[in-house]
């Protein structure tokens, strides 16, 4: 038993002290690490060129799923934007922009990823019928 009331009490503040201390590194550790994995990885970015290499500025960049269409995000003068998150995970990402032909490509395994986008329009979509008996 403790016979000095002080002693227990600073005991017991050092403690809470101590668990402050270790809590507030291991969330700094993690705000780092995060920080060090979005700069090598790129954050899911994508950069959008033409056929000379120039950045295409105002492009929409969407994510696409099986069942969702998420976005659109819009690029950068110098081309960037990110990919929009989507809930059911990321399987291809829509890149259109007037005055240029459409563009979709699955889900690179890294990141930056790069866009070609050629000069055009894309073909018109024919309206399909439906036939009722």
């Amino acid at each position: 038993m403790e016979s000095d009331p002080k002693a227990a009490y600073m005991r017991g503040k050092s403690g809470v002290l101590r668990y402050v201390i270790i809590t507030g590194f291991a969330v700094a550790c993690v705000a780092v690490g995060s920080l060090i994995v979005s700069l090598v990885m790129g954050c899911n970015d994508v950069r959008v060129i033409d056929t000379n290499g120039k950045p295409i500025e105002g492009a929409k960049v969407s994510s696409v799923s099986l069942s969702m269409y998420t976005g659109p995000c819009f690029t950068n003068k110098k081309g960037y934007a990110s990919v929009p998150n989507n809930i059911q995970g990321t399987k291809w990402i829509s890149i259109s922009r007037s005055g240029y032909m459409s563009k979709s490509v699955g889900t690179p395994d890294l990141w930056p990823l790069i866009v070609v986008l050629k000069e055009g329009q894309d073909p018109p979509v024919l309206p399909s019928r439906l036939i009722f008996p």
